[in-house]
Parts: structure tokens; C-alpha cells; sequence
């Protein structure tokens, strides 16, 4: 079953995205970019987000580059 990435970052994911506009942010077009923010800086519950909202092989891809 293939996995459809959410329109939205969940609001208690807000602060990790202090320099944008959180909610004009599409994770579908800059997936790198949040998959990044949320891995650097977040916390556990961001890195679940990650897991849980992007398909593993986008973020395998993502963590060998």
C-alpha cells in the first residue's frame, strides 16, 4: 500500500520550522527540507511524524545522500 504524504505539518511540529511560513509549507514539494528540519532539530515525537508520514524509501534515499 503506498503511503500519501500529508498537505500539512502537524501543529506541534510548528517551531521546528521558525524561518517559514509552517502553514504555506507543502511537504510533498519540499519533502527534503522537512524530512531534514525535522531529523536535525526535532524531537522524538517529530522523528515518529517522519517515520509515520513519508515513505521509507524517500527517507533511505534521503539519509544515504
Amino acid at each position: 500500500m503506498k503511503k500519501s504524504l500529508s498537505k500539512r505539518i502537524s501543529r506541534f511540529l510548528y517551531h521546528y520550522f521558525w524561518d517559514v511560513d509552517v502553514k504555506k509549507l507543502n511537504p510533498q514539494k519540499y519533502l527534503y527540507f522537512v524530512i531534514n528540519c525535522l531529523l536535525d532539530k526535532g524531537d522524538i515525537q517529530a522523528a515518529r511524524f517522519v517515520l509515520k508520514t513519508f515513505p521509507k524509501l524517500k527517507l533511505l534515499r534521503h539519509l544515504k545522500n
